[in-house]
């Protein structure tokens, strides 16, 4: 087992066996669990979109922490007004459907 997808075929990633009941690298589980939660980033913690986003990729926040590298864990921080253009328009779409329900 693997605990993200982009660890897949990765001897050193894999953190157990389906067979096993115990973990095989309780180390990597704790880092993706634990020392990489969006609870930790005030960023996330304080953004509006945060229940959106859910703190973006826990694989690349393992990179940055772990490995040093700068992935941009905020895609939706840079244009806010493309989300904000999408859930206004989904908003009219549903309020429409609504009003045509309530009128038939």
């Amino acid at each position: 087992m693997y605990k993200c997808w982009n660890d897949f075929n990765k001897p050193e990633s894999i953190i157990g066996y389906v067979q096993e009941k115990n973990l095989k690298n309780p180390a990597l589980v704790s880092h993706y669990l634990y020392d990489t939660s969006i609870f930790n980033e005030p960023k996330c913690k304080s953004c509006a979109l945060f229940p959106l986003c859910d703190g973006g990729c826990q694989w690349f926040r393992h990179k940055n922490i772990f490995e040093g590298k700068e992935y941009n864990m905020c895609p939706f921080f840079i244009n806010q007004q493309i989300l904000e253009d999408c859930l206004l328009a989904n908003e009219k779409k549903r309020t429409n459907a609504n009003h045509q329900t309530v009128i038939s």
